[in-house]
């Protein structure tokens, strides 16, 4: 018998002990105290600006790829006394207190006197899943107690477990592919042992996942608890099986590394989202679901895979030709900057996910500006960074000549986007004094500039 035809045929008893055998190599006790580190989380701003990040903090949303969720947590007692509020006025005072705190929150609208030469984060009022990405990647080592402690954490840090652990077995899957990936004599032998040491790699770092995931949804992770709880998000066996069968078993000549590697991907993938659901909004996985959402999860699998792999990102010249076109719409005295720059080195860090995103909704803003009132358009904010993944927001903010910008379009359909709208003039006016205006201005990127007819002069473009 196979080690293929072996896993169909594990019973319930079988795999608990696969299962366990693995739990007792994780260091479970580590989540614990990094979910339990100590920190202070420091709020500057009025009283009912605090009032709305409180509320702010107890909100967990997730979305991703026809997933919707919501879920109201309220804080602990232990999660409130990690915070600290400060009226603007009493900032110089209580200067020590803020210059002590390891996350420093402002409210948007002005810099307060008082606050310590540190990095902060702005609160712009409806706290968009980006500040919470913005405050994870700036504070690395509270990470896990940040999402452990406030809820609303809890989706920016389960995305980066989950990608960056499916990408992990997936590398490895793809990497263990080479010596059987052609059928041959050799693979009687080789062949079962291969699939007995990926299932226990594999199950593993689903395990870890797992753990990582409970303790930044506010659970102390304990073995006894979470593996049962594990066990059930696999349905029974049924997910092991198909594990076996579309991962471990032998792939078609030609398919390979990447084929394998894409599997292990979107099934630890779902593996991790169904657990993440369970442990943070009490949802149960149906049979089969997991099976499901492995095949809509493919093809974000296969990008994800290419990307890290150096195969995906599309070559300029293609990815120019493939928008040039699109962004010319003949608006008197308006040209189009969008396609220099996809050859700025900035413009380069956004993920190539994002940047396709980006040039579609830039292309559909002009086409619904018939009247030529945008200006400018710049983005900000976590999709610049470095570590912009293609589960980063979009920040973009629009100038233009209009007192109320309505951009005429359902942003959902482009994802997770947070769109501003300024008359520019005011916006100018208003530079120095408001400290979101400044950021945005210093930190954008102008994807979109329009310039005034020839002989007018025109801003300097950044």
């Amino acid at each position: 018998m196979d080690f293929v035809q072996w896993i169909k045929n594990l019973g319930k008893n079988d795999l608990q002990d696969l299962v366990w055998s693995e739990a007792k190599k994780i260091n479970w006790k580590e989540v614990n105290r990094e979910s339990n580190l100590p920190f202070s989380l420091a709020y500057v701003g009025e009283e009912a600006g605090f009032t709305r990040f409180l509320e702010w903090l107890e909100w967990t949303r997730y979305g991703f790829l026809g997933v919707a969720l919501e879920k109201r947590i309220p804080l602990t007692g232990m999660a409130r006394a990690r915070l600290l509020h400060v009226e603007p006025a009493g900032a110089p005072e209580r200067r020590h207190l803020l210059e002590k705190a390891d996350v420093l929150v402002l409210e948007a609208g002005g810099l307060p006197e008082g606050i310590p030469p540190k990095g902060f984060h702005l609160f712009l009022g409806d706290g968009p899943q980006g500040l919470a990405e913005e405050v994870l990647e700036a504070h690395k080592p509270i990470g896990q107690a940040l999402a452990h402690h406030f809820p609303a954490f809890r989706t920016a840090l389960a995305k980066k477990v989950l990608g960056d652990v499916s990408l992990q077995n997936a590398l490895f899957a793809g990497a263990s592919s080479a010596a059987n990936a052609v059928p041959g004599p050799h693979q009687a032998v080789t062949a079962p042992l291969e699939a007995l040491s990926d299932f226990a790699v594999l199950t593993g770092n689903e395990l870890r996942m797992v753990f990582l995931l409970a303790g930044g949804c506010g659970r102390q992770v304990s073995p006894s608890r979470l593996v049962p709880e594990f066990l059930v998000v696999l349905g029974g066996g049924k997910a092991a099986q198909m594990l076996a069968t579309q991962v471990l078993g032998k792939i078609p000549a030609g398919a390979g590394s990447l084929a394998k590697g894409t599997i292990a991907y979107a099934f630890t993938y779902a593996i991790g989202e169904a657990a993440f659901q369970s442990l943070n909004f009490g949802i149960r996985g149906r049979a089969g679901s997991i099976r499901r959402r492995m095949r809509e999860l493919e093809g974000y699998a296969r990008e994800q895979l290419k990307g890290a792999v150096g195969m995906g990102k599309p070559k300029e010249e293609d990815f120019f030709r493939e928008i040039e076109g699109q962004l010319r719409f003949g608006h008197p005295g308006t040209v189009n900057r969008f396609p220099l720059v996809v050859e700025e080195e900035r413009y380069r860090r956004i993920h190539p996910v994002k940047q396709k995103v980006l040039a579609r909704l830039v292309k559909d803003l002009l086409e619904k500006d018939r009247e030529g009132k945008i200006r400018k358009i710049l983005v900000f904010g976590s999709a610049l960074t470095l570590y912009c993944n293609s589960f980063s927001d979009i920040d973009l903010v629009v100038l233009g000549d209009f007192r109320e910008f309505d951009p005429g379009l359902h942003l959902y359909e482009y994802g997770d986007v947070d769109l501003f709208g300024y008359n520019e003039e005011e916006f100018m006016k208003e530079l120095k004094d408001n400290r979101f205006y400044r950021e945005v201005w210093e930190r954008g990127y102008v994807l979109y500039e329009q310039f005034p007819a020839s002989g007018q002069g025109g801003p300097e473009v950044r």
